[in-house]
């Protein structure tokens, strides 16, 4: 059964800029001011587009009301193009996992996608069948954890270090 996730973001006023703007009574004049995607909405989104690489699934994007709901969705798609592009440089990337000296090697692309595997032929014995058995699982799940460091470290460049808690160990 295919993940669909659904999000709802919201923009916010940008007060880092410094460039807010107040009516005479006193209120935030929100035609002046820039908004930005609020951080909730962004930990939302990361999180939705992160699902989207790592588990195929489906996002829906929807937005708290006019007049800024555009901006809303264009930053949330830019959001979207960034982690699309993340998504094709891990398929191009590999990592390797080993075990038993380096007698069973396997390669892991950063989509977790098992690309290759290598027994050395002294570690194939009929005799020790449950030992290679072993070994090409230690291998696998070295591999794995590596895949999953690397994709870490790339989902970092978009959600600026925030860890999103919950998708990566």
């Amino acid at each position: 059964m295919p993940l669909n996730v659904g999000v709802i973001i919201k923009l916010e006023p940008d007060f880092s800029e410094g460039n807010v703007s107040y009516n005479p009574d006193g209120t935030l004049n929100r035609a002046e001011t820039k908004n930005t995607l609020g951080p909730h909405s962004a930990v939302a989104a990361q999180a939705a587009f992160f699902a989207k690489v790592m588990y195929d699934a489906k996002i829906s994007i929807g937005t708290m009301g006019p007049p800024i709901a555009d901006l809303a969705l264009k930053q949330a798609q830019e959001m979207q193009a960034r982690m699309a592009k993340i998504q094709e440089e891990l398929a191009g990337k590999t990592v390797g996992g080993s075990s038993g000296g380096g007698m069973v090697q396997v390669t892991v692309n950063g989509q977790f996608n098992l690309t290759a595997v290598k027994i050395e032929a002294a570690a194939i014995n009929a005799d020790e069948k449950d030992m290679l058995e072993d070994l090409i699982l230690a291998a696998v799940n070295d591999g794995m954890r590596k895949a999953r460091e690397l994709a870490s470290a790339e989902m970092a460049k978009l959600t600026g270090g925030l860890k999103i808690p919950g998708l990566m160990p």
